[in-house]
């Protein structure tokens, strides 16, 4: 009947690979449903560490949040932790007050503390 009958089983295979591709609920795990980033590098990051990073293709714009944030069509400062910031008149202390129900990755509520600790020695003096 067939003269190839290998390439019969390759089209049949073919035809249901896709097919079932088309279906990803019948492959996908229950923690695929919840809501989750996922980005494609062309290499490992070099460092999580925020403060030894150099390199423009980090991971850290994506895991970090800081005080402030900067539009992006504006180009001015807007809240982000902190929900609002003041700067003395001669420009040498800026105060920021943190938004309520900060929280770590583990559920941990972030404190002035925390954030104190993070900048102690670069920029913040007491």
């Amino acid at each position: 009947m067939f003269r190839h009958p290998y390439k019969l089983l390759v089209l049949v295979l073919c035809c249901i690979v896709t097919i079932t591709s088309c279906y990803p609920t019948l492959s996908e795990s229950k923690k695929a449903e919840i809501s989750q980033v996922v980005l494609v590098s062309s290499n490992d990051p070099a460092t999580f560490n925020f403060a030894m990073n150099d390199s423009p293709y980090s991971v850290s714009r994506f895991i970090y949040q800081g005080l402030l944030s900067e539009n992006g069509v504006t180009g001015k400062l807007e809240p982000a932790l902190a929900e609002s910031w003041s700067i003395t008149n001669n420009s040498q202390r800026i105060s920021l007050t943190l938004k309520d129900g900060l929280k770590w990755s583990d559920g941990v509520p972030l404190t002035v503390d925390d954030v104190v600790s993070r900048w102690a020695g670069k920029f913040i003096t007491m």
